[in-house]
């Protein structure tokens, strides 16, 4: 099987099937997900918040077609190969629509102020010992600087988001054929009330600690112990 395939299960826990894998690969934002602890902020938010759970499912709407729209626009500017739009069963309103419309304005002035020189985007990496896998954004050039960076839409730079881009470069460094190395982990926050911010991950350290205790929690829940990998055995 050469094909990449992405899937939820039941619960909504995200799986990947890659080449060479006996069996589905849990996401690395599935994982975050279920096995980090809510930050205080975000449990305010929902005890503050009406339908949280719809809100968030529009939010995560609006994500999907940014991420979608940078990727076309890489694609299109740099003649990289065409990606595809998931909403995930999800509909498309003119409000959501409008406010991508209103962060694709901030990325625009992001490209025209700061260099970009792709290698890849929206770029499927799984951990060739640890068995999980992600979508990587974006690979190159930023700022003359190797990077790996993940495009967010929410209102601030969480520790999850370090993590989540921890993980991805520990995934792409353990492939085999990946040549070079990351210099550095990036993340771009672009919302539509909030404008942009661009963060360089510079504790990556920290952001391992929140990741493999997200993964052990996965593993201890849903991998047999036979199978459980240790960060130390990597």
């Amino acid at each position: 099987m050469n094909e990449i395939i992405k899937a939820n299960d039941k619960t909504g826990m995200r799986w990947y099937k890659v080449p060479g894998a006996s069996s589905a690969l849990p996401s690395v934002t599935a994982i975050l997900h279920r096995y980090s602890p809510e930050g205080p902020g975000l449990a305010r938010w929902k005890a503050s918040t009406n339908n949280w759970e719809e809100v968030l499912r529009r939010s995560g709407i609006i994500g999907t077609l940014v991420h979608y729209r940078i990727a076309c626009w890489f694609a299109e500017h740099f003649k990289l190969a065409p990606v595809e739009l998931d909403l995930q069963g999800g509909g498309l309103s003119m409000d959501m629509i409008e406010q991508s419309n209103t962060v694709m304005s901030y990325f625009e002035d992001l490209i025209r102020e700061r260099k970009f020189v792709p290698e890849a985007i929206e770029k499927t990496c799984w951990h060739r010992r640890a068995m999980y896998a992600g979508t990587i954004d974006y690979i190159g050039r930023f700022e003359g600087v190797r990077a790996l960076v993940d495009w967010k839409t929410g209102s601030g730079v969480y520790p999850n988001y370090r993590a989540q881009a921890y993980a991805y470069k520990r995934a792409l460094m353990s492939d085999p054929h990946f040549k070079g190395v990351i210099d550095q982990c990036v993340i771009i926050v672009i919302n539509a009330s909030r404008g942009l911010k661009v963060e360089v991950v510079d504790d990556e350290e920290a952001a391992g600690r929140m990741w493999w205790s997200a993964f052990d929690g996965f593993q201890v829940d849903q991998r047999p112990q036979a199978q459980w990998i240790r960060q130390g055995d990597l």
